[in-house]
């Protein structure tokens, strides 16, 4: 059973820290090409994350970028706007967070993929889930892999 947790993890994320990007003005309006991706930044971010989700040792990262609105479809089908450019990151580990609000009972949602969406230009959290199911990252764009153990 695949669990997705969009806002309730993102916003447990966004204490992990931000991702600096270098981004020029004289990028595209609303950010028609994607920033520079800061490799050792997303790599940092995914390694606070995965840490604060139990798993301090993932074994697989990668990333991909394309619209908010893009990378929310990849990574758990929801329709969420927004054209502004994203960085996907997605992890294989072994994953638990008790902190996500969900309605009734629950037991601590736990996964072997965590999805983390950032604005590239912000390197703000906006979206981020903890599922069983690896995305499918280069129905984005090319896949650049930051750790493989």
């Amino acid at each position: 059973m695949r669990r997705f947790i969009t806002l309730a993890l993102a916003a447990g994320l966004v204490g992990v820290g931000t991702l600096a990007v270098a981004w020029t003005a004289s990028s595209s309006p609303q950010g028609s090409t994607a920033p520079p991706p800061a490799e050792q930044r997303i790599l940092t971010i995914a390694l606070k994350a995965a840490a604060r989700l139990g798993d301090p040792s993932p074994v697989l990262i990668q990333h991909s970028a394309g619209t908010r609105h893009g990378a929310n479809l990849v990574a758990s089908g929801d329709g969420v706007s927004g054209s502004q450019w994203s960085y996907l990151i997605a992890e294989r580990g072994h994953f638990v967070t008790t902190d996500a609000q969900i309605p009734g009972p629950a037991a601590a949602l736990r996964g072997t993929v965590i999805t983390i969406i950032v604005n590239a230009r912000t390197g703000e959290i906006t979206d981020g889930g903890i599922s069983s199911r690896y995305p499918h990252l280069a129905t984005l764009g090319p896949v650049h892999t930051d750790l493989r153990r």
